[in-house]
Protein backbone atom coordinates (compact mmCIF):
# COMPACT_ATOMS: atom_id res chain seq x y z
CA UNK A 1 0.00 0.00 0.00
CA UNK A 2 1.13 3.91 -0.51
CA UNK A 3 0.26 4.68 3.13
CA UNK A 4 -1.07 3.73 6.61
CA UNK A 5 -4.56 4.16 5.41
CA UNK A 6 -3.86 1.29 2.89
CA UNK A 7 -2.04 -0.87 5.42
CA UNK A 8 -4.96 -0.28 7.90
CA UNK A 9 -7.61 -1.89 5.54
CA UNK A 10 -5.10 -4.58 4.84
CA UNK A 11 -4.44 -5.55 7.99
CA UNK A 12 -8.43 -5.15 8.81
CA UNK A 13 -8.63 -8.06 6.42
CA UNK A 14 -6.37 -10.24 8.23
CA UNK A 15 -3.64 -9.62 6.16
CA UNK A 16 -0.34 -10.32 8.21
CA UNK A 17 1.50 -6.96 9.34
CA UNK A 18 4.73 -8.42 8.41
CA UNK A 19 4.01 -9.10 4.78
CA UNK A 20 3.33 -5.25 4.55
CA UNK A 21 5.43 -2.85 2.73
CA UNK A 22 4.27 0.75 2.48
CA UNK A 23 5.45 3.07 0.00
CA UNK A 24 4.44 6.18 0.47
CA UNK A 25 4.21 7.06 -3.03
CA UNK A 26 6.06 10.05 -4.89
CA UNK A 27 7.77 12.05 -7.56
CA UNK A 28 11.23 12.00 -8.04
CA UNK A 29 12.15 14.83 -5.39
CA UNK A 30 15.78 14.92 -5.87
CA UNK A 31 15.18 15.56 -9.47
CA UNK A 32 12.50 18.42 -9.43
CA UNK A 33 14.95 20.37 -6.87
CA UNK A 34 18.19 19.86 -8.86
CA UNK A 35 15.71 21.57 -11.86
CA UNK A 36 14.67 24.10 -9.80
CA UNK A 37 18.15 24.99 -8.38
CA UNK A 38 18.99 25.28 -12.25
CA UNK A 39 16.30 27.79 -13.02
CA UNK A 40 17.53 31.47 -14.20
CA UNK A 41 16.34 34.58 -12.53
CA UNK A 42 14.34 35.49 -16.02
CA UNK A 43 12.95 32.13 -16.35
CA UNK A 44 9.95 32.81 -14.00
CA UNK A 45 8.96 36.54 -15.71
CA UNK A 46 9.24 35.02 -19.17
CA UNK A 47 6.43 32.44 -18.10
CA UNK A 48 4.62 35.32 -16.56
CA UNK A 49 4.96 37.04 -20.01
CA UNK A 50 4.05 34.60 -22.40
CA UNK A 51 1.27 33.37 -20.34
CA UNK A 52 -0.43 36.76 -19.79
CA UNK A 53 -0.24 36.44 -16.26
CA UNK A 54 1.20 40.03 -15.21
CA UNK A 55 2.78 40.27 -11.62
CA UNK A 56 -0.43 38.67 -9.61
CA UNK A 57 -0.35 36.05 -7.46
CA UNK A 58 -1.16 32.76 -9.37
CA UNK A 59 -3.30 29.53 -8.51
CA UNK A 60 -2.20 26.78 -9.95
CA UNK A 61 -4.06 23.52 -11.35
CA UNK A 62 -2.18 20.76 -12.97
CA UNK A 63 -3.58 17.42 -14.23
CA UNK A 64 -6.27 15.87 -16.47
CA UNK A 65 -9.26 17.55 -16.53
CA UNK A 66 -11.69 15.42 -15.55
CA UNK A 67 -15.11 16.48 -13.67
CA UNK A 68 -14.26 14.48 -10.47
CA UNK A 69 -11.48 17.30 -10.56
CA UNK A 70 -14.08 20.24 -10.23
CA UNK A 71 -12.00 22.52 -11.45
CA UNK A 72 -14.79 24.42 -12.48
CA UNK A 73 -15.35 25.91 -8.50
CA UNK A 74 -11.59 26.62 -8.40
CA UNK A 75 -12.59 29.28 -11.93
CA UNK A 76 -15.59 30.37 -9.82
CA UNK A 77 -13.45 31.09 -6.72
CA UNK A 78 -10.99 33.54 -8.17
CA UNK A 79 -13.80 35.31 -10.36
CA UNK A 80 -15.67 35.76 -6.64
CA UNK A 81 -12.16 36.95 -5.52
CA UNK A 82 -11.62 39.22 -8.51
CA UNK A 83 -15.27 40.93 -8.38
CA UNK A 84 -14.18 41.02 -4.69
CA UNK A 85 -11.32 43.22 -5.32
CA UNK A 86 -8.54 40.39 -4.85
CA UNK A 87 -5.92 40.35 -7.52
CA UNK A 88 -5.06 37.04 -8.44
CA UNK A 89 -5.58 34.93 -11.40
CA UNK A 90 -5.57 31.03 -12.60
CA UNK A 91 -3.40 28.91 -14.42
CA UNK A 92 -4.80 25.27 -15.42
CA UNK A 93 -2.11 22.99 -17.02
CA UNK A 94 -3.73 19.98 -18.32
CA UNK A 95 -6.03 18.46 -21.03
CA UNK A 96 -8.77 15.67 -20.72
CA UNK A 97 -12.43 15.04 -21.68
CA UNK A 98 -13.25 18.23 -18.51
CA UNK A 99 -11.80 20.46 -21.28
CA UNK A 100 -14.00 21.57 -23.88
CA UNK A 101 -16.36 22.58 -20.66
CA UNK A 102 -14.34 24.12 -18.41
CA UNK A 103 -12.78 26.20 -21.37
CA UNK A 104 -16.44 27.57 -22.23
CA UNK A 105 -16.91 28.53 -18.51
CA UNK A 106 -13.71 30.60 -18.64
CA UNK A 107 -14.65 32.26 -22.04
CA UNK A 108 -12.47 35.29 -22.81
CA UNK A 109 -11.84 36.24 -19.13
CA UNK A 110 -8.32 37.68 -18.78
CA UNK A 111 -8.02 36.10 -14.88
CA UNK A 112 -7.62 32.41 -16.39
CA UNK A 113 -5.57 31.14 -18.56
CA UNK A 114 -5.07 27.75 -20.19
CA UNK A 115 -1.66 25.88 -21.44
CA UNK A 116 -2.61 22.23 -22.51
CA UNK A 117 -0.78 19.30 -20.98
CA UNK A 118 2.41 19.68 -19.90
CA UNK A 119 4.82 16.61 -18.92
CA UNK A 120 8.52 17.92 -19.65
CA UNK A 121 8.83 18.48 -15.73
CA UNK A 122 11.63 21.38 -17.03
CA UNK A 123 9.00 23.22 -18.43
CA UNK A 124 6.65 22.96 -15.43
CA UNK A 125 9.25 24.16 -12.90
CA UNK A 126 8.81 28.08 -13.44
CA UNK A 127 4.77 27.40 -13.40
CA UNK A 128 5.31 25.94 -9.74
CA UNK A 129 7.87 28.54 -9.09
CA UNK A 130 4.90 31.41 -9.85
CA UNK A 131 2.23 29.48 -8.36
CA UNK A 132 1.11 30.77 -4.70
CA UNK A 133 -0.77 27.26 -4.22
CA UNK A 134 -1.99 23.96 -6.61
CA UNK A 135 -5.35 23.88 -6.14
CA UNK A 136 -7.47 20.61 -6.58
CA UNK A 137 -10.87 20.86 -5.48
CA UNK A 138 -11.65 17.21 -6.40
CA UNK A 139 -9.79 13.90 -6.32
CA UNK A 140 -6.07 14.47 -5.07
CA UNK A 141 -3.64 11.90 -6.06
CA UNK A 142 0.33 12.37 -6.75
CA UNK A 143 0.03 16.07 -7.45
CA UNK A 144 -0.14 16.60 -3.29
CA UNK A 145 3.82 15.32 -3.69
CA UNK A 146 4.46 16.90 -6.93
CA UNK A 147 3.08 20.38 -5.77
CA UNK A 148 5.40 20.00 -1.98
CA UNK A 149 8.85 19.18 -4.54
CA UNK A 150 8.51 22.46 -5.61
CA UNK A 151 7.87 23.96 -1.96
CA UNK A 152 4.42 24.82 -3.03
CA UNK A 153 1.25 24.42 -0.66
CA UNK A 154 -1.85 22.64 -2.12
CA UNK A 155 -5.74 23.44 -1.41
CA UNK A 156 -8.18 21.23 -1.60
CA UNK A 157 -11.58 20.16 0.47
CA UNK A 158 -12.16 17.26 2.76
CA UNK A 159 -15.74 15.86 1.17
CA UNK A 160 -14.32 15.11 -2.48
CA UNK A 161 -14.69 11.17 -3.46
CA UNK A 162 -12.02 9.79 -4.71
CA UNK A 163 -9.10 11.21 -3.43
CA UNK A 164 -5.86 9.06 -3.78
CA UNK A 165 -3.89 7.74 -0.76
CA UNK A 166 -1.90 10.54 -1.08
CA UNK A 167 -4.36 13.05 0.02
CA UNK A 168 -2.69 11.71 3.61
CA UNK A 169 -0.20 13.84 2.99
CA UNK A 170 -2.05 17.01 3.29
CA UNK A 171 -2.24 18.39 7.09
CA UNK A 172 -4.09 21.13 7.11
CA UNK A 173 -2.79 24.65 8.44
CA UNK A 174 1.05 22.86 8.07
CA UNK A 175 1.41 22.24 4.16
CA UNK A 176 -1.92 22.66 2.50
CA UNK A 177 -5.76 24.89 3.36
CA UNK A 178 -8.02 22.52 3.45
CA UNK A 179 -11.93 23.59 2.93
CA UNK A 180 -14.65 22.00 5.06
CA UNK A 181 -16.86 21.66 2.18
CA UNK A 182 -16.66 21.37 -1.45
CA UNK A 183 -18.36 24.61 -2.11
CA UNK A 184 -17.80 27.68 -4.24
CA UNK A 185 -17.59 29.62 -0.81
CA UNK A 186 -15.53 27.34 1.26
CA UNK A 187 -12.89 27.49 -1.26
CA UNK A 188 -12.92 31.20 -2.02
CA UNK A 189 -12.10 31.53 1.72
CA UNK A 190 -9.06 29.39 1.21
CA UNK A 191 -7.35 31.19 -1.45
CA UNK A 192 -8.23 34.50 0.15
CA UNK A 193 -6.54 33.46 3.16
CA UNK A 194 -3.26 32.98 1.44
CA UNK A 195 -3.74 36.41 -0.33
CA UNK A 196 -4.58 37.93 2.85
CA UNK A 197 -2.91 36.46 5.73
CA UNK A 198 0.59 37.65 6.56
CA UNK A 199 3.15 35.15 6.64
CA UNK A 200 0.86 32.19 5.93
CA UNK A 201 2.16 31.57 2.99
CA UNK A 202 5.33 31.34 3.82
CA UNK A 203 4.78 28.78 6.77
CA UNK A 204 3.21 26.60 4.30
CA UNK A 205 5.54 26.52 2.08
CA UNK A 206 8.10 25.26 4.68
CA UNK A 207 5.59 22.40 5.85
CA UNK A 208 5.65 21.34 2.04
CA UNK A 209 9.33 21.26 2.22
CA UNK A 210 9.70 19.43 5.16
CA UNK A 211 6.99 17.18 3.97
CA UNK A 212 8.63 16.57 0.36
CA UNK A 213 12.33 15.84 2.64
CA UNK A 214 10.32 12.56 3.80
CA UNK A 215 9.38 11.31 0.65
CA UNK A 216 11.11 10.83 -2.95
CA UNK A 217 11.85 7.65 -5.13
CA UNK A 218 14.26 6.45 -2.82
CA UNK A 219 11.85 4.92 -0.37
CA UNK A 220 8.99 3.28 -2.51
CA UNK A 221 12.46 1.34 -4.41
CA UNK A 222 13.83 0.28 -1.08
CA UNK A 223 10.27 -1.04 0.05
CA UNK A 224 9.74 -2.87 -3.19
CA UNK A 225 13.04 -4.23 -2.52
CA UNK A 226 12.61 -5.54 1.25
CA UNK A 227 9.25 -7.35 -0.29
CA UNK A 228 11.17 -8.45 -2.45
CA UNK A 229 13.84 -10.25 -0.53
CA UNK A 230 10.87 -11.39 1.89
CA UNK A 231 9.26 -13.09 -1.30
CA UNK A 232 12.40 -14.88 -1.84
CA UNK A 233 12.93 -15.95 1.49
CA UNK A 234 16.76 -16.04 2.80
CA UNK A 235 18.42 -15.44 -0.52
CA UNK A 236 19.75 -12.22 -0.92
CA UNK A 237 18.48 -10.47 -4.01
CA UNK A 238 20.59 -8.99 -7.03
CA UNK A 239 20.06 -7.33 -10.00
CA UNK A 240 19.66 -10.30 -11.57
CA UNK A 241 17.13 -11.37 -9.14
CA UNK A 242 15.10 -8.24 -9.69
CA UNK A 243 15.16 -8.18 -13.63
CA UNK A 244 14.42 -11.89 -13.73
CA UNK A 245 10.64 -11.40 -11.21
CA UNK A 246 10.05 -8.22 -13.31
Amino acid sequence: PYGEKGAAACRAIGIDPARLFITDNSVDIGHIRELRAGLSAAAVPAARQALGLGDDPVFLFVGRLYPSKRVDRVIDAVRDLRRAGRRCRLLIVGDGVDAARLKNIAGDDPGIRFTGALFDEAALVPLFALATAVVVPGSVGLIAAHAFAHDVPVISCRDTDGHGPEFAYLADGINALLAEAGTEDSLTACLDRLLTEADLLDRLRAGARRTADGLGIDRPVRTTLDAVRMALGDKTSTHSDIKMIS
